[in-house]
């Protein structure tokens, strides 16, 4: 049971580093569009035709089929934008930039929607960093709390196999107390995690309608809180160790 706790660690760990993977190439490929998106020229309407002149090629201006072709040469070919989202050009545009922007774009491509463009652009790519960033930082908590579970699952199980054959006193009183210790220990592991996730939630300025990062990122696991449930988990595990090592230190009593 203790190395089912430690393997659904293993397992969020390989999620979060899946997830990590397609949040850095979105960032990557933000970052090519906003630089490829620079060496698209504006385009200047005259006064008396207006943009009206500029559209072509079914409605969109040359620069605006600049743009949209960029976005699909770099955002949409990242390796999982089909199965992960399979918008079109213009639902992917007013997700990550906005309706405004995207209506832009629509009437062609002057200094104004280049500025817009590329800010938006900016702030995806911004955005998609901070993110990796927090990805990092559960990362590297992951595998400290894993490490920690692994070693109280480990101490478990040796005082289970030291109590399983003892009758004497002191030795079974203190492998009791090793008990009691490592429960105590389960329950701050719990308790800073606990204050980590929330911790997160701040840092990354979530709106109260959305799910806290590990929700999100174990979503598709047994337990949304993977590091909560194994210490939970182990813990139990302690708590039945330490009755066996009671029931065995009342006949030696």
């Amino acid at each position: 049971m203790a190395q089912t706790a430690i393997e659904s660690l293993d397992e969020a760990r390989e999620t979060l580093r899946e997830e990590r993977r397609r949040v850095a190439d979105e960032r990557e490929a933000f970052d090519r569009f906003a630089h490829l998106l620079a060496g698209v020229e504006a385009e200047t309407p005259t006064a008396d035709t207006g943009s009206r002149a500029l559209l072509v090629d079914g409605g969109a201006s040359a620069g605006a089929r600049a743009v949209r072709d960029h976005y699909r040469s770099t955002v949409m070919s990242v390796p999982h934008y089909d199965s992960d989202y399979g918008d079109s050009y213009r639902e992917s545009l007013a997700i990550e930039f906005g309706p405004d922007v995207a209506a832009a774009l629509d009437s062609g491509f002057d200094a104004r929607t280049k500025q817009a463009v590329h800010a938006a652009a900016r702030d995806a790519h911004a955005d998609r960093d901070r993110f990796v960033d927090a990805l990092d930082g559960e990362a590297v908590a992951l595998a400290n709390h894993r490490e920690r579970c692994l070693a109280i699952a480990e101490e478990c199980l040796d005082i289970a196999d030291e109590a399983r054959d003892c009758a004497d006193y002191g030795t079974l009183d203190a492998l009791r107390t090793r008990c009691l210790t490592l429960e105590a220990d389960c329950d701050d592991l719990a308790s800073e995690r606990q204050r980590a996730v929330r911790a997160c939630r701040v840092d990354l300025g979530l709106p109260d309608a959305y799910p806290n990062l590990q929700e999100y990122l174990y979503a598709p696991l047994d337990a949304d809180y993977p590091v909560l449930a194994a210490t939970t988990d182990i813990a139990a595990r302690l708590r039945d160790c330490r009755q066996t090592v009671e029931r065995r230190l009342a006949l030696a009593s």
